[in-house]
């Protein structure tokens, strides 16, 4: 076994690129010397391109509803006004600056150039390098789809090839269709040359991901192609969720030892610590962070911050990801925003990360994922 696979595998140790980053950083303190040691400590560097592990990019034009629009919440006549909300939209006066420094909320048209446009703009202010971007598998769902799987991922895949490195692209299928969904996943890799499944939706399914008669034969193609798998793992209001517990992964993380799964949203908002011991005891389960930016807890930034803490502080430090399931909470939170909750608002709040742990969740983790290397930044960056 190399290193990198007993790095991977395991997380008992640096992985090659972490290796880098350090020695990096002791020879730029060995040349400076004791004069930057008395100076101020400076704002914290993520030295590693920044991965955003779960974006949606896909154009209004493919539907003819709004994919994102679940049903209208219920309501109820009160007596009195209702006590105000927390939340990240809402938070303290450290979010409201964070806010108001991202700026006004920039309007783009419903076409794929547009949106792409947008999520790019989102990007580069946030200073994300690359995005794993997800295209989900609608056809089969009730959805109004005007324009099927196949084609929706023709037209990311030439996305990805216009803006070359910004971009890995994973198409999703769905196991109701059968033996006609592994031909499918087939063509895709050879078409576009996806890297991954996902994001894979147990909520839709109306059964067990761990079926092995209707889900296993796609993973064992995953398997044959070198595909990642990215199941959504959260309760979603929508859909019957209970399928996405992220311990149904359990079974095919085992009976799949070579396929990286990461369990997306990490088990939000009631499956958290099963996500964890997950990714602790199975090295080849990955969590993200996509959808904590929701209200569903009085203080969502604190929340989050302390999940990630807790998992940097146990044997998953090396299988947590940053991501932000844009655009679900785009209108609200920008990625700039989001990126400032673990670097300039953990700070604020005392539960501050090292650069070493900034890198892993940034960076090195979802290159991990991926099995890829991505160029490190230059020490200005």
């Amino acid at each position: 076994m190399n290193y990198r696979q007993h790095s991977a595998s395991c997380g008992c140790g640096p992985s090659r690129r972490l290796l880098i980053g350090a020695t990096a950083g002791l020879i730029g303190a060995a040349v400076v010397g004791p004069q930057v040691q008395a100076a101020p400590k400076p704002q914290p560097v993520v030295r590693g391109p920044i991965i955003d592990a779960h974006v949606h990019l896909q154009s209004p034009e493919w539907f003819s509803g709004n994919v994102f629009q679940g049903p209208p919440p219920l309501k109820r006549h009160r007596a009195s006004p209702p006590p105000p909300r927390g939340g990240l939209a809402r938070g303290g006066a450290e979010l409201e600056a964070m806010t108001a420094r991202q700026g006004p909320t920039r309007q783009y048209g419903p076409t794929l150039t547009e949106q792409t446009r947008r999520l790019l703009d989102e990007m580069d202010s946030a200073g994300v390098d690359t995005a794993i971007l997800y295209a989900m598998d609608y056809d089969y769902t009730g959805e109004k789809v005007r324009v099927q799987h196949y084609d929706q991922v023709r037209l990311l895949a030439e996305v990805r090839d216009r803006h070359p490195g910004r971009f890995v692209l994973f198409a999703a299928v769905d196991p109701r269709r059968s033996g006609s969904g592994v031909d499918l996943l087939r063509r895709l890799h050879s078409d576009f040359r996806i890297s991954g499944m996902g994001e894979f939706a147990p909520h839709f399914f109306g059964f067990a991901p761990n079926d092995r008669e209707r889900c296993y034969p796609i993973y064992q193609t995953c398997a044959e192609l070198g595909l990642h798998i990215a199941p959504n793992c959260s309760i979603v209001s929508s859909s019957i969720s209970r399928w996405c517990d992220p311990l149904y992964f359990e079974d095919v993380a085992h009976d799949f030892p070579e396929v990286n799964l990461c369990l997306t949203s990490a088990g939000l908002p009631h499956w958290e610590e099963s996500a964890i011991g997950l990714a602790q005891s199975k090295p080849n389960i990955y969590l993200d962070i996509g959808d904590w930016e929701t209200r569903s807890t009085a203080d969502p930034i604190d929340t989050v911050l302390r999940f990630v803490r807790r998992a940097l502080d146990t044997d998953a430090r090396h299988k947590i990801l940053f991501g932000s399931d844009y655009p679900v909470y785009n209108r609200t939170v920008s990625e700039k925003t989001w990126v400032e909750v673990f670097t300039l608002e953990a700070r604020r709040r005392g539960i501050a990360f090292s650069d070493e742990e900034l890198f892993l969740f940034f960076s090195d983790n979802a290159q991990e994922y991926l099995n890829i290397d991505l160029p490190l930044r230059s020490a200005g960056a």
